[in-house]
Order: structure tokens, then sequence, then C-alpha cells
């Protein structure tokens, strides 16, 4: 009886700390929000191809070369209208010159568009993120192009973060 009365006094110290760690897990839920989503991500990772992993890690800019290189066909030249600071058109232009190629890609400043170049090239490409505050500049240049009769615009997409259009030069 002895031993009836011990292995009953252990189980249920062993229930009892079940179940104050169980309400303990339920009351701290709200703090495992952040492992929760690291767990959904990294299912989605495990299941996800080649390209939605490549969009997880490089985020709109593979979008954006994806969408570009479906655009235009592999022997063309991409004159690409970007970004005002030096570093942000280094990792641009590399970035695109990766996954477009063998597409050869130009880029330029807003602010200094070289006519010659833009004209020389099959397609234009602006991508505008809406909180640049170039943005009025860019839709300037934008809705210039659309009345030239040799821009014919193949692509417009108006994201949740930016505004991205190509036009093809015709000659």
């Amino acid at each position: 009886m002895g031993e009836l009365i011990k292995k009953v006094k252990y189980y249920r110290e062993q229930i009892t700390g079940i179940i104050f760690l169980s309400a303990w897990l339920v009351g701290y839920i709200s703090v495992f929000e952040g492992e929760r989503a690291a767990l959904h991500q990294m299912t989605f990772l495990l299941n996800a191809g080649y390209d939605e992993k490549r969009a997880v890690i490089e985020g709109p800019l593979y979008n954006l070369a994806k969408m570009a290189g479906s655009v235009t066909p592999a022997n063309s030249t991409l004159y690409v209208i970007g970004p005002e600071t030096e570093a942000d058109r280094e990792y641009l232009l590399h970035k695109l010159n990766y996954y477009l190629y063998p597409r050869k890609t130009t880029l330029a400043l807003p602010y200094k568009i070289r006519t010659e170049e833009m004209l020389g090239s099959n397609y234009i490409l602006l991508s505008i993120p809406y909180e640049s505050h170039l943005v009025g500049l860019l839709s300037n240049i934008e809705s210039n192009m659309s009345k030239q009769p040799f821009f014919k615009r193949v692509y417009r997409d108006a994201g949740p973060s930016e505004y991205t259009v190509i036009y093809r030069v015709e000659k």
C-alpha cells in the first residue's frame, strides 16, 4: 500500500506540472508569435519551388527581373531609369545584369537621361517606388514617353510598393 501512495503522489506531481506548464503556454502564446511565423516561413520554403525561394530571398528585385526577362527577348538591350544613389544604382545594375543575361542593361539617373542611349536601346524600364522623392519627375518622364509614337508600352503594373512600366523603342 505504501508503494501505491508513492506512485499516486508521483503521478499527481507530474499531472500538476503538466497542468501548470499547459496554463503557462496558453498564457504566453502571444509571446511565441515570432516562432510561429518562422515555422510558417520554414514550411513555405521547404515546399516552395526555385522561383518562390528566390523571390523570398531577393525580394521585389527578383520579381522585377523575372518580369522584365519575360517581356524582353534575349538579344535585346534594356535601358533602366533607376535610383539616385550610387550604391543603389550599382546594386541594381549588377543584379539586373545577372538575372537578365544575355540582355544588355544600361542604367541611368532619372535626371541625367541620355536620349541617344535611350533611343539606342530596344526597351526602356521605369520602376518607381512610391516612397521615392523622384516620383514626380519619373511620372513626367513616363507621361511624355507615352505620348511619343516610337515608344510602345508593353508592360505596366501599379503594384503595392512601386509602379513599373516597360516601353519598346520602335525604330
